[in-house]
């Protein structure tokens, strides 16, 4: 089964409204394209989770590579079915907002991702796990879990859907105060957002942690402390350069294992994905825990 590719679709993933023109596309290059791999199957999710379930059976039957057609969640539900195992991740970007695809350099284009896929080449990184959850480009607490939460409201996904709903909660949410402990160091502060960075940004090229690597055995700790409101416009901006290190609001901090506490449970994200933890974490580094594929002229990882 090296040889095969399993490409699982997730049907209700991004804005792309003719995936089964998308489908035939990808069939087309695949028949085109010289590489390793000889056949390729499709599989569509049908329920939360199930993404999951086709990933690791991809794996337990030896595939070659496996191919996420969807957005961040998708991605997040196929990695962990791959996690520990020989079976690469690929990902075809059709989702809203695409961070670790954009992280690893793939294209934006599905129908080109997938030829950059095919020809590329496989790499082993890092994942994160908080509370059990394992995630791939970033998880977090405080406004980003809120705005996470807000936007699964969305009917319509985008970047502008995104936008819209941090605008809507910016202006309502309050600060929240934590302790965490990181390497024996303790601290506790209130925080407008804190962020576990495996990857650079969150998606839609903002980078909340420009310059993590996800292949260093660390994870990135970003943390936004509560600013004046007329500030906000500013820092946003200075998240979507990737120059939110030149603001005083703002401080980043690798680690391997951190504890946190607080008296309120966490409002939070893994992946982009909306999830209500407890009132106590524990956020960790998984090395070298998921082979995946990318372009053959990726270098910054």
């Amino acid at each position: 089964m090296k040889s095969t590719v399993l490409v699982i679709v997730n049907p209700k993933a991004g804005t792309l409204r003719n995936k089964s023109r998308l489908l035939d596309d990808v069939l087309s290059l695949f028949a085109k394209e010289t590489s390793q791999f000889s056949q390729l199957h499709f599989k569509m999710t049908q329920y939360p989770g199930h993404a999951t379930e086709l990933a690791r059976f991809a794996s337990e039957e030896g595939y070659g590579l496996c191919l996420s057609m969807g957005g961040d969640g998708t991605m997040n539900e196929i990695a962990i079915g791959l996690l520990n195992s020989e079976t690469p991740l690929g990902i075809i970007p059709i989702g809203s907002g695409n961070g670790l695809a954009r992280h690893l350099g793939v294209s934006m284009n599905p129908r080109k991702a997938f030829s950059q896929l095919l020809a590329g080449k496989t790499i082993s990184v890092d994942s994160g796990e908080i509370n059990g959850h394992p995630f791939f480009l970033a998880a977090g607490i405080g406004f980003e879990g809120v705005v996470a939460h807000e936007f699964s409201k969305q009917k319509i996904r985008g970047f502008s859907q995104y936008i819209q709903s941090a605008a809507r909660a910016f202006f309502s949410y309050k600060p929240i105060q934590v302790d965490w402990e990181i390497a024996g160091q303790k601290r506790t502060s209130n925080i407008f957002t804190m962020t576990f960075a495996n990857g650079s940004q969150y998606g839609n090229n903002a980078k909340i942690a420009a310059g993590s690597s996800i292949c260093d055995g660390k994870l990135n700790q970003a943390l936004l402390f509560p600013f004046p409101i007329w500030r906000g416009l500013k820092i946003f901006l200075q998240l979507m350069q990737g120059k939110l290190n030149s603001n005083r609001h703002y401080q980043i901090h690798p680690f391997e294992r951190m504890t946190l506490t607080s008296n309120e449970p966490f409002v939070g994200h893994v992946d982009g994905e909306p999830i209500q933890f407890g009132s106590d974490l524990e956020v960790k580094i998984k090395p070298r825990s998921l082979l995946i594929r990318v372009p053959e002229n990726t270098t910054h990882l």
